[in-house]
């Protein structure tokens, strides 16, 4: 599930953030206190450590990550990686099942940067970016290119061709889809930044 706005700002996830120093251990064993260790958090940081926990419970029971070495009284439980899926975080459950929540962006990002500088229709990105159990209708890949182009991500024409552009400063666009915000605004995490946030006046900002 997508983190509010406030909760990005400040870097990575503390999800990609074990995810990263799961990979880091290249396949060998580790434990909780060492993922702490790595991610440099106090050993009394319950909240961490529960985090951390809880998401390798997730990646136990989604078979992505394995129990190694047994604990006991005086040692502490081992894991171990079982199966590496690449850069990101795998988005799970508790129960280990996938969140498919932002899957169609996602997909739709890959079709950008895939035909970058090549100008296609909203009908030709819904349908190169639908697949197997997966449509994709005009309608939701306008409202995501409509806050991308917002963002600076596109241009579009008046025939509502799109254009992927990099961003920012000449940069590429990076492989992680930019987030669109409930408090309206686009968080890119590749770069772990708010890039585009629409404008609040005072009377947004009155109670009603």
């Amino acid at each position: 599930m997508h983190k509010a706005a406030w909760q990005l700002i400040g870097g990575i996830s503390t999800r990609q953030k074990t995810w990263n120093a799961i990979r880091a251990t290249c396949g060998n064993e580790f434990t909780v206190t060492e993922l702490e260790t790595a991610l440099d958090h106090s050993p009394n940081d319950r909240v961490a450590r529960n985090s951390i926990a809880d998401y390798i419970g997730a990646l136990i029971r989604a078979g992505i990550v394995e129990k190694g070495q047994p604990g006991s009284r005086f040692t502490a439980q081992h894991y171990k990686l079982a199966r590496d899926e690449g850069h990101d975080a795998p988005r799970l459950r508790r129960d280990g099942g996938r969140v498919t929540q932002g899957d169609v962006k996602d997909r739709i990002w890959r079709t950008l940067r895939f035909h970058t500088h090549q100008p296609l229709s909203v009908r030709e990105i819904a349908a190169f970016a639908s697949g197997p159990g997966v449509t994709i209708n005009e309608k939701t890949a306008r409202a995501y290119l409509r806050e991308l182009a917002r963002a600076g991500y596109l241009q579009l024409d008046d025939e509502y061709r799109v254009t992927l552009r990099p961003y920012p400063h000449g940069s590429p666009p990076g492989p992680r889809a930019p987030i669109i915000c409930r408090a309206r605004c686009v968080f890119d995490p590749n770069t772990c930044t708010v890039v585009w946030a629409d404008t609040v006046t005072e009377d947004d900002a009155n109670e009603k």
